[in-house]
């Protein structure tokens, strides 16, 4: 039985469902997906040496979990230790963490096409999107993970469409993983932010495939009384979107720092700054930093006692830009941390909150970020920052995601052999990720 209880005839998963299985991504969709399997593959690979993955593969050899699922969990945890993958705005998810561990674990038991894979992706991104329009950014606020709450939706949707299913098995899908929506920010800071994203994929291949095999749900769980929208929604969420939201239309912010997105416009702001006639940071007497208060709330950390700290701290980064002019993973490593120039500096960074606006969302280019800096002689530099490079506004350009797939160790070659792959052609993981990664013992 794949559904169970009434059903009126505008159940929204039912509406979600029916997108998902017509999807037909544009070219422009299509770009935006192929480029976000190359950009999550490096930050897999990035991630792969982690802790919270080595700690991932040591529990699913403790609890002999193999298949699909285990590798979206691997997967997922890799891509998302560094905080160094995407997000998107309105959902407040790291989407493609999610997304694209959960399809190619697929494509490890299935033979699928890229074009497929990317009409999947595109589909629970849309998926994604639609939650979180209908939530709103009080979603986030009221201190949900929505990576965890919104994205294996999202995810479970875009397994749905490779493993072909009916529309009531899609909208069971989206259901049972609706049930098992969870994860609070009250964990940023630790191992178990990563675990999110790797739970979220491994619960999507779980849902779509208990789906796939007769488990009911009910198709009613978004709009019920005691539904997903009573217990996750704010009292003044803007309800469901009147028309269905377009990837092109909310593209995924990329990232050039493996920090939190609330330290990016600062890191762009300081980086301005460090490029000005006259600055040296070895005569800084005292940096402030103006930030939205929800923002500063996620990336409150200071003087970061590890690097997870590290990763949401804005006085960090910002220090870290101001000291060498750039930023880059080695700054979020024990070695970094150790660096007495950087905490010296640290220690002169202020953050100051300011209230966020009513009515204003997720790195709202209405609350931008502003980094003020006095050197010892009272000279001034002061940068703000509302859109950072890597935001719809300003699309890293392919000699820039190159270059951070370089840092994360993706061959230039091997991705520009991607990007220009066949969409016709099958593909599987074993193309994107190397053998050491697609061989796991899971």
């Amino acid at each position: 039985m794949t559904g169970s209880g009434a059903m009126g005839p505008d159940a929204r998963l039912l509406q979600m469902a029916e997108r998902v299985l017509g999807a037909a991504p544009p070219q422009a969709a299509r770009l935006i997906a192929r480029e976000s399997f190359l950009d999550t593959a490096a930050c897999i690979r990035a991630g792969w040496s982690s802790p919270q993955r080595r700690a991932v593969s040591q529990m699913l050899q403790l609890s002999e979990s193999k298949g699909a699922s285990g590798l979206a969990l691997l997967w997922g945890t890799a891509a998302h230790a560094l905080d160094f993958d995407d997000f998107e705005e309105p959902g407040s998810t790291h989407p493609s963490a999610v997304l694209v561990p959960a399809i190619l674990a697929m494509t490890a038991r299935r033979t699928v096409t890229l074009g497929q894979m990317e009409s999947a992706y595109v589909a629970g991104y849309e998926v994604i999107l639609a939650l979180g329009l209908a939530l709103g950014y009080g979603h986030y606020i009221a201190g949900w993970h929505a990576t965890s709450t919104l994205a294996g939706i999202g995810a479970a949707a875009a397994v749905a469409y490779l493993l072909e299913l009916t529309v009531d098995q899609t909208a069971s899908a989206l259901s049972l993983a609706m049930t098992q929506a969870a994860g609070m920010k009250a964990q940023f800071g630790t191992d178990a932010k990563a675990l999110h994203a790797g739970l979220a994929a491994r619960n999507a291949v779980d849902s779509a495939c208990s789906a796939a095999s007769g488990i009911g749900a009910a198709l009613e769980v978004y709009e019920a009384k005691d539904g997903f929208a009573a217990l996750y929604a704010p009292r003044n969420a803007p309800g469901w979107p009147e028309n269905p939201p377009c990837i092109t239309d909310y593209p995924p912010f990329r990232k050039l720092s493996p920090s939190c997105g609330y330290t990016l416009r600062a890191i762009d702001a300081a980086l301005q700054i460090a490029e000005q006639p006259g600055f040296d940071a070895a005569k800084i007497r005292a940096v402030q930093i103006d930030i939205a208060q929800p923002y500063h709330q996620v990336a409150r950390f200071t003087q970061p006692a590890d690097p997870h700290e590290a990763r949401f701290s804005v006085t960090w980064c910002v220090a870290c830009a101001l000291q060498d002019g750039h930023i880059d993973p080695l700054h979020f490593s024990d070695k970094g941390l150790k660096r007495s120039d950087i905490s010296a500096l640290e220690a002169r960074v202020t953050a100051i909150p300011y209230p966020l606006a009513p009515g204003l969302g997720d790195v709202s280019p209405q609350a931008p970020e502003k980094v003020s800096v006095i050197l010892m002689d009272g000279t001034r530099f002061v940068s703000e920052c509302a859109v950072q490079r890597g935001a719809p506004g300003k699309p890293l350009s392919r000699d820039d995601l190159l270059a951070k797939l370089g840092q994360c160790g993706f061959p230039a070659p091997k991705a520009r052999a991607f990007l220009a792959f066949p969409g016709v052609a099958h593909f599987s993981a074993a193309q994107l990720l190397p053998a050491k990664i697609c061989g796991p013992t899971v």
